[in-house]
């Protein structure tokens, strides 16, 4: 398991029937063949390659498993690549690098965006070359609203970072997320609200310790 060493039916528990040849090669062509149980062979064979790589370049806290997940989509969409002259785990390793930059891009694409989003639910207005006063203050307010964020479910956040973070129109985000451009954009705005409204009672919460009002 996580070497480029060649796979067996015992490594797998399939049968030796199952198995064009003993090696990745005779796998990789099963793949191409269509044969979805060779597609686990691969994966259960380099997926400790590929988590270690992604957890080298991404660092504690991020989020591994749908990273692993896309460098085998990536790589098993392109195996007719795949020609042999490096291992199958190295080949993998230049997915993980690619997956692991855009992730890394994404990562800086929404604090951005979520710090506009913090500035303008703040009614600041930061200018070219803010303060450092100013800019702490969307920085901690842009922590906060992505935390609110994250407790939402799936169907209000997806739309949510597609529009702030991706800047995709409602309609493409429609289209990705399977529903009509109305509800799509009603999610958005629903998703915009609770996050505001999770601020305002965290906020009213703060007055009530302090004993201020809001």
């Amino acid at each position: 398991m996580g070497t480029d060493e060649p796979c067996t039916s015992n490594q797998v528990g399939i049968s030796p029937a199952e198995v064009e040849a003993d090696t990745i090669a005779g796998v990789v062509r099963r793949c191409r063949a269509g044969d979805a149980s060779a597609f686990e062979v691969l994966f259960r064979q380099h997926v400790n390659i590929v988590y270690g790589r992604l957890r080298a370049l991404l660092g504690p806290g991020a989020d591994i498993e749908d990273s692993v997940q896309e460098v085998f989509l990536q790589a098993f969409s392109n195996l007719e690549k795949f020609d042999g002259r490096a291992t199958f785990g190295a080949w993998l390793r230049g997915f993980a690098l690619n997956v692991a930059r855009n992730a890394m891009r994404a990562k800086g694409r929404r604090r951005v965006a979520m710090e506009g989003f913090a500035a303008e639910t703040d009614g600041l207005r930061l200018g070219a070359r803010p303060s450092p006063e100013s800019q702490l203050a969307v920085t901690e307010l842009a922590a906060k609203l992505d935390t609110y964020l994250e407790g939402l479910s799936d169907e209000k956040r997806l739309p949510f970072i597609l529009h702030y973070v991706e800047q995709l129109e409602v309609k493409e985000i429609a289209r990705q997320v399977g529903a009509s451009v109305k509800a799509t954009a009603a999610r958005i705005m629903r998703a915009r609200a609770a996050v505001k409204e999770a601020l305002a009672r965290d906020e009213r919460a703060t007055s009530r310790r302090r004993g201020t009002r809001p």
